[in-house]
C-alpha cells in the first residue's frame, strides 16, 4: 500500500470517529474511542514505517514538512506512534468542531447564504463584531469556528 493510501485510509477512520463519537464539550474521550485512535496510528506506523525503526520519518510519510513538523511534537524529526494518535486526535476534534460550526450556521441562516448576520445569529452585538474578522457584518464557517476556539480557551 503506498503512502496515499494509508494516509487515505487513516483519514476515513478519523472522518468516522468524528461522525460516531463527537467530543462535546471537550470532555475525556472514551476508552472506546481512545483504542480506535490508537489501533489507527498502530497500522499507519506498520504501513509506513520502512525500516521497522517504530519512528516514522519525513521521508517515510512523503507528508509536507509543514505538516510533518506539526506532528512532530518533540522536534526530534521522526515521529512517534504517540506523536501520530495525538495528531488523529487533533483532527477528530477540528473535524468536529467545523461539523458542529455548519450545523449551526445550517440553523440560523435565514436566507441559506452560508453567512449568518447578527440578526441571524442571535447573537450579542459585542460578541458577533468580536467574530466577524473581515467586518463585512456576516459570520462565515471559519470565523464561526474561530469564535468557538476562543470560547474554549
Amino acid at each position: 500500500m503506498d503512502v496515499l493510501s494509508a494516509i487515505q485510509v487513516v483519514g476515513a477512520g478519523v472522518d468516522v470517529l468524528s461522525k460516531l463519537m463527537p467530543n462535546r464539550g471537550n470532555r475525556p474521550q472514551s476508552e472506546f474511542s481512545q483504542v480506535l485512535e490508537q489501533s489507527m496510528g498502530q497500522q499507519l506506523m506498520q504501513r509506513l514505517d520502512l525500516d521497522s525503526s517504530g519512528t516514522l520519518t519525513l521521508n517515510e510519510t512523503k507528508m509536507s514538512e509543514k505538516v510533518f513538523r506539526q506532528l512532530d511534537a518533540n522536534a526530534d524529526g521522526q515521529l512517534s506512534e504517540v506523536e501520530i494518535n495525538t495528531g488523529i486526535e487533533s483532527m477528530r476534534r477540528e473535524a468536529g468542531l467545523h461539523q458542529k460550526m455548519n450545523l449551526w450556521l445550517e440553523a440560523h441562516d435565514a436566507n441559506h447564504d452560508g453567512l449568518a448576520t447578527q440578526r441571524e445569529s442571535g447573537l450579542d452585538t459585542r460578541v458577533f463584531d468580536r467574530g466577524d474578522r473581515n467586518g463585512d457584518g456576516k459570520l462565515d464557517v471559519r470565523e464561526l469556528v474561530r469564535m468557538s476556539r476562543l470560547n474554549l480557551e
